[in-house]
């Protein structure tokens, strides 16, 4: 058996992870056009904003008492803080950062 290429065993992984009853995966691209009313986390309509996203995050572990292991997803890019501070809670113990290109 070959081995597959690089992207296929990325879709794979990310397949296998997102569609799973133990993950939640939230995506962040930097490089999304679309309005933040348009935007959902999904790998379609990604957030622009890690702010957002750890939004999004809080909100299904402390309203939706969701308790499933978050994933954020951050698409390649530059991702400005603008000035932010990036606030961690404890709403958001167990989260996992990982890269997606």
């Amino acid at each position: 058996m070959g081995k597959g290429n690089g992207k296929e065993d990325d879709q794979l992984t990310l397949k296998n992870l997102c569609n799973n009853n133990a993950t939640t995966c939230i995506f962040v691209s930097p490089t999304v056009e679309s309005s933040t009313r348009e935007q959902d986390g999904s790998i379609d309509k990604p957030w622009k904003s890690i702010h957002q996203a750890l939004y999004h995050a809080r909100l299904l572990r402390t309203e939706e008492k969701n308790p499933h292991n978050i994933v954020l997803f951050l698409r390649h890019g530059v991702h400005y803080l603008d000035g932010k501070p990036l606030r961690l809670t404890k709403a958001n113990n167990d989260l996992i950062l990982r890269g997606y290109p």
